[in-house]
C-alpha cells in the first residue's frame, strides 16, 4: 500500500475481524451470491452462479488479464484462473492477502485509489464484486 494515501484504518480492521469470524463460520467469500430471483437457491449455488456469470460478463476467458479489485478470499481468481485467464487480485487485508498466497493466488495488498501508472493498461478486464460500499 502507498504509504503516503494510507487505507482508512477502520476499513483495515473491520476485515481484520471479518477475517478472524466468516472464515471460521465457513463462509469462503463475503459477497451475497447471484440469486437471479431463486431465493430458494442455496448460499454456495449462488456463489457458484457469481463466479460464473461475472467473468462472463467481463469476458474473462483463456488468456486474458483480469484484475480482481476487492478480490476477498479469491473465489473470482479461482474461477478465472480454471478459464485460463492471468488473474491478479488487490484487498486492503493482509489476511486475505496472506490466504490467498497461501493458495497459490496473485493476490496484492493494494487498495484500488493508490494504484500507481505501472497498473495501467495492464488488464483486460476488472471486476469489483462487492467491493463498491468501500469505495466511499
Amino acid at each position: 500500500m502507498n504509504p503516503a494515501n494510507p487505507t482508512a484504518p477502520t476499513i483495515v480492521a473491520c476485515y481484520s475481524v471479518y477475517d478472524d469470524f466468516f472464515p471460521a463460520l465457513g463462509f469462503t467469500d463475503l459477497t451475497d451470491g447471484m440469486y437471479e430471483g431463486d431465493a430458494g437457491r442455496p448460499y454456495e449455488a449462488a456463489q457458484a452462479r457469481q463466479a460464473e456469470v461475472l467473468p462472463d460478463r467481463a469476458g474473462v476467458a483463456a488468456g486474458a488479464r483480469l484484475l480482481d479489485i476487492g478480490c476477498g478470499y479469491g473465489r473470482i481468481l479461482r474461477a478465472a484462473g480454471a478459464r485460463g485467464a492471468a488473474a491478479c487480485g488487490i484487498t486492503v487485508s493482509p489476511e486475505q492477502v496472506r490466504r490467498g498466497v497461501r493458495a497459490g493466488l496473485n493476490v496484492r495488498l493494494a487498495d484500488y485509489r493508490h494504484l500507481g501508472p505501472e497498473w495501467d493498461g495492464r488488464f483486460d478486464a476488472v471486476i469489483a464484486n462487492g467491493s463498491l460500499e468501500h469505495f466511499v
